[in-house]
């Protein structure tokens, strides 16, 4: 054999080898990001149940707190600062119920303490969800 056959047989065995590397590395690289991704997802799976646990105990009577869940659920939150957001624009939105229920049953002087609690309430949850959108806009589309 000549030497440039032999060269050209290593050059074609190297680029094979390097072929093969590159694509271990990738299979390696895909596993790591599905192995985060479960990572990520059991302790989002954690961070609902705690949240869920913290609803229910701000409400009171078993409908109340079934909705309340229902409706952190509907903000399928994906990470920390999304999940403390919705919880608390779940509790303040109860609460902001409760009090303009309240003030249904009061004399003028209570009705208005309630009503003005309930609009603060009511204005907290606006802040809150405006919070909300601002952090998801800025969240990276591929998640």
């Amino acid at each position: 054999m000549s030497d440039a056959v032999k060269d050209d047989a290593v050059i074609a065995n190297a680029e094979k080898s390097l072929k093969e590397l590159g694509e271990r590395i990738e299979h390696s690289e895909l596993i790591m990001k599905e192995e985060a991704r479960k990572g990520c997802q059991l302790v989002m799976n954690d961070c609902n149940e705690g949240a869920c646990k913290q609803i229910t105990s701000a409400c009171s009577g078993v409908k109340s707190k079934m909705q309340a869940v229902n409706f952190y659920g509907a903000f399928l939150v994906r990470d920390g600062q999304e999940s403390a957001l919705a919880r608390h624009i779940v509790m303040l939105t109860e609460g902001a119920a409760n009090c303009a229920e309240r003030a249904l049953n009061l004399d003028v002087a209570g009705r208005e303490i309630e009503l003005t609690l309930s609009s603060r309430l009511a204005l907290t949850v606006c802040a809150l969800t405006d919070a909300l959108d601002r952090h998801r806009s800025r969240r990276p589309s591929n998640e």
